[in-house]
């Protein structure tokens, strides 16, 4: 959680992250890593030798 704290600090620096956004982050995050597992896991089975 640390590591998420100082990337959203470091971001709105370059452009603030407005009130109603506020509440989006968690959801896009877990999106987030729901689409990397998911991407994996079809690569995974259209190139079973690909390490994953």
């Amino acid at each position: 959680m640390r590591d998420a704290c100082a990337f959203v600090t470091g971001y709105e620096r370059a452009r603030p992250i407005r009130d109603w956004e506020l509440p989006l982050l968690p959801i896009a995050a877990l999106a987030r890593l729901t689409l990397r597992a998911l991407i994996t896991n079809w690569r995974a089975e259209r190139v079973p030798e690909r390490p994953r």
